[in-house]
């Protein structure tokens, strides 16, 4: 095994690192992901004109902000997409595998008038089996938009508390699998008074294909990261080009676990 990535609260990182000790194996680094998420999918334009990086994950959801070439803020909270599958499984009495489906095929945060004829049949939970329900996707959507509201005002209340607002800063990446929702970016564009864009990880870094998806993006910051290349206190980039470690053993690895 060459990589690990493993999410963990700041706070508990010594009882972790004390546990691995025992495991005679070494941590090489520590990345904060929100970080991670953002060296992977900002241009240098970017970080350099101010951009909000948002990484919405499986779950939780974290926020990258860059001004200046400066990772400026970071923070992270346990709200994710999976937290929308949840909702639709409660929502329209369905088992948790059908409701991960609905939301990957069927929402969207775009409301078209086709939405209350389109009809899908779904798997009800019940003592019964091979019982079915048909939803419509209007249904659908009137679920997962809450969510994904509450979601990305959480994320405007913190750069709020932070006095951040007031940089003004126009530009936001959204990434992670929470990013490929359907109409999502117009959907941000609204809240944030901001220019909107899905970041994949950047196809100068990584060539395979596969690994270009929104879904790889702090996995692939993490393989980014250089801890030397940032300062201790104010994680600040520094002048030399950056080194791009070898990707290639590392993807041949992943690539026989998907």
């Amino acid at each position: 095994i060459l990589f690990y990535k493993i999410l963990i609260p700041y706070k508990n990182l010594k009882s972790f690192k004390n546990i691995i000790d025992r495991l005679n194996v070494s941590i090489d680094s520590y990345v904060p992901s929100p970080l991670a998420s953002a060296l992977a999918t900002l241009s240098d334009d970017e970080k350099k004109i101010g951009t909000i990086c948002i990484d919405l994950g499986h779950s939780n959801t974290s926020i990258a902000i860059f001004e200046n070439s400066k990772f400026i803020y970071g923070d992270s909270f346990l709200v994710g997409s999976h937290n929308i599958t949840n909702d639709l499984a409660r929502g329209v009495s369905t088992t948790l595998e059908s409701a991960e489906r609905l939301k990957t095929l069927y929402s969207s945060l775009v409301s078209s008038p086709s939405d209350e004829f389109e009809i899908i049949e779904i798997p009800i939970i019940s003592g019964e089996e091979n019982k079915y329900n048909q939803i419509n996707k209007l249904k659908i959507n009137s679920i997962i938009k809450p969510r994904v509201e509450e979601t990305l005002e959480i994320i405007w209340q913190k750069i709020k508390q932070n006095n951040l607002h007031k940089k003004q800063i126009k530009n936001v990446v959204l990434t992670g699998g929470g990013s490929q929702l359907e109409g999502i970016s117009q959907y941000a564009e609204l809240i944030f008074s901001s220019n909107v864009r899905i970041g994949n990880p950047k196809g100068e870094i990584v060539s395979e294909k596969i690994f270009q998806n929104p879904s790889f993006a702090d996995v692939i910051g993490c393989c980014l990261y250089d801890q030397k290349e940032f300062s201790s206190d104010i994680i600040e980039k520094k002048g030399k080009k950056q080194k791009k470690p070898g990707f290639k053993g590392f993807f041949n690895w992943l690539d026989q676990y998907i």
